[in-house]
């Protein structure tokens, strides 16, 4: 009582709908403890897991895999119950921070830390060893609880299966919080599906069946808030009066300002890049995160945020992901389209304007789908690897536009 099991397997339906795994206690299906493939998939390995944490002892456990609508034949294999995740340390003294990462070698593996202060980052190498990654963060230290006695956690999902090896990939926690004590989870949530594959939902190949989790580091932030930006034009290097600059980047260390003739087409001449550890700017990184706060009136119909991403390159990160407050949603691909999608967010988008228009612009209605008055954190964190640029931004409120030069990639609303 009181662990977690993690149940996976595979089935394989020759003909017929669907099939179920259920867990029992003498015979009785327990609730909430079962997986059903999905419907009308046939001749095709599908992984069927689920969790589940017994508030008492059971003495007879069994594990019953049956159809469940109607005549299938199919067949199973590989199924396993597993309590936690089993870790070793991988050791590549060039590729990662102190010469090691932790990976998981078994479903079910979950790492938890509590963290006092505004956000955090992890490390986190992903290869075709990687799958769904979830990233939960909640201000008590009870996750999934069914009566929360704070405020409500989010979780958001990762994508980390790349078919080419990407140590330089960190995946946001959490950003713009008060300061205060807060609490992660990262867990594997692999669903068996690769994104690697010729078709949709191809399973994953028997040598990479398992959702590795790969921990490198984790960086926790307690910069201040940045000010709030009131509608208007802002360079880069904006500043208020106390000298607090306007734009947040995280980490800092992998930000800086390129100027002269090489910014010769930013405004100012000047703009903000990601760079390495030697100050060279790279599109070899993903995860490096902007922060931008407003405080919206009341009775504003609309604010959006237009952010300059400098020139149009397809070396340029192709998925920015765009969010208010806090990561919510499930990163999906498309084999079909060859594209991300976000499932499940509430205030979460996703977004390739850095390879297509050369502004990123922010619909905070939208994004928020309800009130827009008082205090927002808008998130701007990179999923793949490539150059991450920042020439400036705008703020527009109520669709009023105020001086600066705007692309034709605005909401119907303003142009």
């Amino acid at each position: 009582a009181g662990k977690t099991y993690t149940v996976t397997g595979w089935v394989y339906i020759s003909s017929g709908t669907q099939v179920t795994a259920q867990l029992a206690d003498s015979g009785s299906p327990i609730a909430g403890a079962s997986a059903t493939s999905t419907n009308g998939i046939v001749n095709k390995w599908q992984q069927l897991r689920f969790e589940y944490t017994p508030s008492s002892t059971i003495n007879n456990a069994t594990l019953q895999i049956v159809a469940t609508n109607g005549a299938t034949l199919f067949y199973v294999d590989g199924f396993a119950v597993a309590e936690g995740g089993s870790w070793a340390q991988v050791f590549h003294t060039r590729n990662y921070y102190g010469g090691s990462i932790m990976q998981s070698s078994t479903p079910g593996a979950s790492v938890t830390f509590a963290f006092q202060g505004t956000g955090a980052m992890v490390g986190m190498p992903i290869d075709r060893n990687g799958g769904d990654t979830e990233i939960c963060v909640d201000d008590d230290a009870t996750f999934d609880e069914t009566s929360e006695t704070g405020n409500a956690q989010t979780c958001i999902t990762y994508q980390n299966e790349e078919a080419r090896p990407t140590p330089t990939v960190t995946r946001l926690v959490a950003a713009g919080l008060p300061s205060g004590t807060y609490y992660a989870r990262i867990r594997d949530v692999e669903d068996g599906v690769t994104v690697l594959g010729r078709n949709q939902d191809d399973p994953r190949l028997n040598r990479y069946y398992v959702g590795r989790l790969s921990i490198d580091f984790v960086q926790v932030f307690d910069d201040a808030a940045p000010p709030d930006s009131a509608p208007g034009f802002y360079n880069e290097d904006a500043v208020d009066s106390s000298g607090t600059p306007f734009l947040q980047l995280l980490p800092e260390n992998r930000w800086s300002q390129i100027t002269g003739r090489a910014a010769n087409k930013d405004s100012g001449q000047s703009r903000y890049t990601v760079v390495d550890d030697n100050n060279r700017a790279r599109n070899t990184y993903a995860g490096p995160t902007a922060v931008i706060n407003v405080n919206v009136p009341s009775g504003a119909s609309s604010y959006t945020v237009v952010v300059d991403t400098s020139s149009v390159s397809r070396q340029n990160s192709q998925w920015l992901l765009v969010c208010a407050d806090n990561l919510s949603g499930t990163v999906a691909w498309d084999r079909a389209t060859r594209t991300f999608s976000i499932a499940n967010a509430t205030n979460c988008t996703l977004t390739d304007a850095m390879q297509t228009s050369g502004q990123v612009v922010v619909d905070l209605a939208n994004l928020l789908g309800g009130s827009l008055s008082g205090q927002h954190s808008i998130i701007l964190t990179t999923l793949s690897k490539g150059f991450f640029n920042i020439d400036g931004y705008q703020v527009i409120s109520n669709n009023v536009l105020s001086e600066g030069l705007y692309n034709e990639f605005l909401p119907d609303t303003i142009l």
